[in-house]
């Protein structure tokens, strides 16, 4: 594959990478193959194939399980740099979640076998993804306990304060569909808490737009 080089020397320095020697990192960018997805395309079904590791390079994807009358139970969204797909490494895996892009995305895929032999030659390469596996279960598991345990107030009031700010303001990444569905939320659940938190006086929210009038206070409601 023809990868720009503005885009191998950021490759270059990503944690999946950064460990490889140049001889090692130029092989596996050669076999990597490049996706383009449009907005609401889907990258893969859940019970397809799955025999491919991803490294997102811009755009957003969410995971998600598919359910009856076009419901779904969102499991993750992913960023720019996230890499997935870690199931290449088994046999004739096939998947279980729906893959599909938020907005415009470009992503770079590995064949499996090919991960195969990145594996055994560059033990950084296999630790990184043992890494990045483990981080991502991790972070599912606390998503399983937030579920379990916290309120609907709580666990909006928890995913707002893990939004990036500019000063005490912070943005709603995604449609509120779906982030009620990360958080195991009615859509309508999802909204009351908004405009529950916004009585309190803890935020204010105008469209995607939300303002942190009290950190301390919605942090406070998670003890």
């Amino acid at each position: 594959m023809n990868m720009p080089k503005d885009v191998q020397h950021k490759l270059a320095t990503h944690p999946l990478f950064d460990g490889m020697g140049r001889s090692q990192q130029n092989w596996l960018f050669t076999v990597g193959e490049s996706i383009s997805l449009a907005k609401h395309e889907y990258l893969f079904r859940r019970g397809e194939q799955s025999g491919r590791l991803y490294v997102l390079l811009s755009g957003h994807i969410k995971l998600s399980i598919p359910a009856e009358r076009g419901q779904e139970k969102v499991l993750e969204f992913l960023s720019p740099g996230d890499v997935f797909g870690e199931s290449a490494l088994l046999t004739n895996h096939l998947a279980i979640t729906d893959a599909q892009a938020l907005g415009p995305s470009e992503l770079l895929a590995f064949q499996g076998k090919d991960v195969m032999v990145a594996v055994t030659r560059v033990p950084s390469f296999a630790q990184q993804i043992l890494t990045n596996l483990s981080q991502r279960v991790e972070t599912l598991f606390r998503d399983m306990e937030s579920t379990s345990l916290l309120s609907a107030a709580q666990r909006v009031a928890e995913y707002l304060l893990r939004q990036p700010r500019v000063g005490n303001q912070a943005k709603l990444p995604f449609h509120k569909r779906a982030i009620a569905s990360k958080l195991g939320l009615q859509p309508e659940t999802f909204s009351r808490s908004l405009q529950q938190l916004a009585a309190d006086g803890l935020i204010s929210v105008r469209g995607a737009r939300v303002v942190i009038h009290d950190a301390d206070k919605l942090q406070a409601m998670l003890v």
